[in-house]
């Protein structure tokens, strides 16, 4: 098991089923060298493993609940820090008045051709989805500073999604302590017991941080490595 100066401490996948514990640190991070790409010939060949196949699956039975919970985000209220919630038809933008902040919303999925924009200057907002349906992305997330999406019924990146930040992007099942985060301390730790998946499968990418799927079972589509920066890490087990 590898370490590089990314800070990001992970329980082995053999972690009991009571509940793993992740530690999410503000170092830098390393950068990463990329590894040989298989030709298109050998891409075609190869089998879809089974890791793939039963998040996916999983996607697409949740697929219309998810469309159900509407095209934009419901309910949203900030419960730590100061802002401004501002929804439109097919526009929702939330204006952040305090350096971080933690807001609570009842679904948090995004329609097709919708977009969700936070204003949050260089700092950074903690989404955390209390309802019963998983967070489904098919339209465009952005964020001028950090964006942390929490839900433990999963969250899954459409083809067509787009995730966009200036900070870092945090997309989890598992649960951050409110204070924790309002105190912006060295570390945060992640942790539950959801056996949620994080699926990408469309683009995420950030300016100016790194970006994180951590869930006990993710999926990150191939092609998507080619969009994150090297040191921009998708993860799910291991210490890194």
């Amino acid at each position: 098991m590898s370490r590089h100066s990314i800070g990001l401490a992970i329980q082995s996948p053999l972690t009991p089923r009571n509940g793993p514990t992740f530690t999410l640190a503000f170092a830098g991070a390393a950068r990463v060298a990329p590894r040989s790409r298989p030709s298109a010939l050998t891409r075609v060949r190869r089998p879809l493993p089974l890791a793939l196949w039963v998040p996916l699956a999983f996607a697409a039975w949740w697929v219309p609940m998810a469309q159900a919970a509407g095209p934009l985000p419901q309910s949203g209220a900030f419960v730590r820090g100061q802002g401004a919630i501002n929804s439109g038809t097919s526009l929702l933008t939330i204006d952040q008045s305090s350096s971080r902040g933690v807001i609570d919303w009842h679904s948090f999925s995004i329609g097709n051709g919708n977009t969700v924009a936070f204003n949050n200057g260089s700092g950074a907002t903690l989404n955390r989805v209390t309802g019963g349906d998983l967070s489904l992305i098919l339209g465009k997330l952005t964020a001028t500073g950090s964006l942390y999406l929490i839900n433990p019924q999963g969250i899954v990146v459409g083809p067509l999604g787009v995730v966009s930040t200036g900070g870092r992007f945090v997309a989890s099942t598992l649960d951050i302590c409110n204070d924790a985060f309002i105190n912006g301390g060295d570390a945060l730790t992640l942790s539950g017991k959801s056996d949620a998946s994080v699926v990408n499968l469309g683009r995420i990418s950030s300016s100016g941080g790194d970006v994180f799927l951590i869930a006990r079972h993710r999926t990150n589509r191939p092609a998507m490595s080619d969009h994150l920066r090297p040191h921009q890490r998708a993860t799910s087990s291991g210490t890194l």
